[in-house]
């Protein structure tokens, strides 16, 4: 028996739970307005203390810390890595649902492009979800350009099955804009 595919899902589920605290970090910024989505230091929200590396290690910190902020000892929300525990196995799902790396090291391009594309899909999925759980609010400025890279990416793959992709399109528009009318654009 090859351990390739079981060592594979690890490094994907490490990666997956790397996303969900990276989800967590853009819900937090884009919400509180904060620049430096990508870039700037992570810091306890209560008493702003900025946290070191060895603090920002996805499920394994959560673990280390007992669930609170290592400087003023308050609780951090279960919600953090319940976030990177269902990334994690998302992406596990998507890797066995699109094994690029095979029990011989065979590399397939189609399937690890599908990943990724897949990957970005469950990204916004999940972190428009985990948004609106926190904050009552859905992020738009996710949720426009997402919905646009998966348009074009839709239209692109599936050119021969456009009246597929046409009726998934029509499906999403009466989805979100039937929200959007609940809502009262809200």
């Amino acid at each position: 028996m090859n351990l390739i595919p079981a060592l594979s899902a690890i490094v994907i589920f490490i990666l997956g739970t790397a996303v969900g605290s990276f989800i967590s970090v853009v819900s937090y910024r884009l919400h509180e307005r904060k620049s430096g989505i990508v870039k700037g230091r992570s810091h306890c929200r209560n008493c702003e203390g900025e946290l070191p590396v060895k603090d920002l290690v996805p499920l394994l910190s959560y673990l280390n810390l007992r669930g609170r902020c290592r400087f003023c000892s308050k609780d951090i929300s279960f919600l953090y890595p319940t976030l990177e525990i269902v990334s994690g196995f998302l992406f596990v799902g998507l890797f066995y649902r699109y094994p690029f790396l095979d029990d011989v090291l065979n590399f397939n391009v189609d399937y690890f492009f599908l990943f990724l594309l897949w990957g970005f899909y469950t990204f916004v999925l999940v972190f428009t979800f985990f948004y609106d759980v926190q904050y009552k609010k859905v992020a738009d400025q996710i949720l426009l350009p997402a919905i646009l890279i998966g348009l074009i990416a839709t239209i692109s793959s599936y050119a021969p099955h456009i009246i597929s992709a046409l009726i998934g399109l029509t499906i999403a528009v009466a989805f979100f804009g039937g929200q959007y009318v609940l809502s009262k654009g809200k």
